[in-house]
């Protein structure tokens, strides 16, 4: 499920309409259909976190990289539930891609799926014994 998915699942969920949302969000109705639709995908943390805190959910959910709904510690962001999880990598690359743009996002994805399409950069890979 994607981001754009979670936010109107989210606001459903919420018995929110988009124009509700809208104004808790102090923001126009047509940037939440923006942000439903994936138009937008480079949501300000400030309004990840805002939306997290009004959903009741840990902001990792609504931005796609966990599929476990529930907050885990007031205050915690998603940059440090995804080190606390994954390492401080993943959380520089989760920094480092929430900083560009649509296109650059783009291209950051191409590249990783072509490097995780590659048996030698995956933990999965299977050594040969005795070869």
């Amino acid at each position: 499920m994607t981001m754009a998915q979670r936010i109107r699942d989210c606001r459903k969920h919420a018995h929110l309409s988009q124009k509700e949302l809208a104004a808790k969000m102090g923001v126009k109705e047509s940037a939440v259909s923006k942000w439903e639709n994936g138009k937008v995908t480079n949501i300000p943390r400030s309004t990840i976190e805002a939306l997290s805190a009004l959903f009741g959910v840990h902001p990792s959910y609504l931005l796609a990289f966990s599929n476990d709904p529930r907050p885990t510690n007031e205050g915690t962001s998603a940059y440090d539930y995804v080190s606390g999880e994954f390492g401080s990598e993943a959380a520089e690359i989760l920094k480092l891609f929430m900083g560009m743009n649509d296109q650059g996002r783009q291209l950051a994805l191409s590249v990783l799926r072509s490097l995780a399409c590659d048996p030698a950069n995956t933990e999965q890979r299977k050594e040969v014994v005795g070869a």
